[in-house]
């Protein structure tokens, strides 16, 4: 996958920890631009949510998700990096009642 450096400044600047710009006086919540996220091709997606800061919230991810342009391994890619694995260690102990 080839990003050019143009497009990976602009993913930097817009999308990547967009929410340590946040001024702690101010109530509101930073949100990037949806504009500039439909500008981004699905290997740029799949960039984005290789680089993600889970810490700036949910969002961004599901934009990509609910975007044409995710394909499968970018979709498996935000599923895995939620570990979820790790949510299994908690079920282990559970009875399914009927």
């Amino acid at each position: 996958m080839i990003i050019r450096p143009h497009k990976v400044l602009l993913i930097k600047k817009n999308f990547f920890e967009f929410s340590f710009n946040d001024d702690v006086d101010d109530d509101e919540e930073t949100v990037p631009d949806f504009e500039k996220f439909k500008s981004l091709n699905a290997a740029e997606q799949y960039y984005l949510a290789d680089i993600y800061n889970w810490d700036d919230g949910p969002i961004v991810l599901q934009w990509i998700i609910d975007s044409p342009k995710c394909d499968k391994g970018t979709a498996c890619k935000i599923f895995w990096n939620a570990e979820p694995d790790y949510y299994y260690d908690f079920t282990a102990g559970l009875l399914w009642v009927q």
